[in-house]
């Protein structure tokens, strides 16, 4: 019983130890990979590569209500222009992995304090930046749902926004 009982722990700690050791080099969440990744992702937007960023994006890609999110990469390369307007490919074209990028565990990789993140596999997860056109067409839903109201919910109450 006790060799029985020997022999498991033994397999145990070579499965959970082994484990780690083969996975030290790169870190648990790949991050040896994570710098490669961010430089092929700011490359392709630079070389405005939508197609290979589009090939790389998780889907849906979420935007902020009421904005529809991008549900597929036909719908994301008509609206790349709207979600990376010229303000957020400069700010990516010109960070650096090491100042403006960081690893956050099974969160990704982030720009910017969650500008932007990619997945621990380098795909394009989120986009947390606005576009004026975004910000336009946002308050413009926002006007339209406010005009489908009855009048006496139209009106912001007094002292709204106020804390």
């Amino acid at each position: 019983m006790i060799d029985v009982m020997r022999f498991s722990l033994t397999i145990f700690f070579i499965l959970i130890f082994g484990n780690v050791a083969l996975t030290a080099d790169e870190g648990i969440y790949g991050e040896a990979n994570h710098g490669k990744y961010v430089s092929e992702f700011i490359k392709n937007i630079v070389s405005d590569n939508k197609e290979a960023i589009a090939e790389k994006t998780s889907f849906p890609l979420r935007r902020e209500y009421p904005l529809a999110d991008i549900k597929n990469k036909e719908e994301f390369l008509r609206r790349y222009d709207e979600v990376f307007d010229s303000n957020l490919r400069k700010q990516i074209a010109a960070s650096n992995y090491a100042k403006n990028w960081a690893s956050v565990g099974w969160r990704g990789i982030m720009l910017a304090n969650g500008l932007l993140w990619l997945d621990i596999d380098g795909s394009l997860r989120a986009v947390n930046y606005q576009s004026k056109y975004e910000q336009e067409k946002r308050a413009e839903l926002i006007e339209q749902d406010r005009n489908r109201l009855h009048p006496s919910l139209r009106a912001s109450p007094p002292n709204a926004g106020q804390v």
